[in-house]
């Protein structure tokens, strides 16, 4: 006896694999994504970091000017700047002290008859007598 059997071959169902590599894709892209963001997230949190510690620093520049603003419109200021500028009260008089004068240069005498040796000698130990 003589069995005649058929196989059917199934057709294979790729579908399944094409919605894992759809699926596969679909991950890989939204990871991309993700990275992308994340990424881009810090590098504006560094630019936002260093906006406001500039922020800090002119808020400090303008508490200062503001300090020295009303410390200017006070009346010892006004007089400070006044007496800087040699400008009196009425009824003061100004006086000008000029600052000591320097001590004079002594120049040595031109004597041609002193021996080289003795002209320095005299002159790093200022001894008085040449000859």
């Amino acid at each position: 006896m003589s069995y005649n059997i058929k196989y059917k071959q199934k057709n294979q169902d790729h579908s399944n694999y094409l919605l894992v590599f759809i699926f596969g894709f679909f991950v890989l892209v939204l990871f991309i994504n993700v990275i992308r963001l994340t990424n881009d997230y810090w590098q504006k949190k560094q630019v936002l970091n260093k906006q406001v510690a500039q922020l800090e620093v002119q808020k400090a520049e303008q508490n200062r000017l503001k300090y020295e603003l009303k410390q200017s419109q006070t009346e010892e200021f006004l007089e400070r700047q006044a007496r800087k500028l040699t400008l009196s009260k009425p009824g003061e008089y100004v006086v000008i002290v000029s600052s000591p004068s320097p001590i004079p240069f002594i120049k040595p005498d031109k004597t041609a008859h002193i021996s080289n040796y003795k002209l320095w000698w005299n002159l790093f130990f200022r001894y008085e007598n040449i000859n």
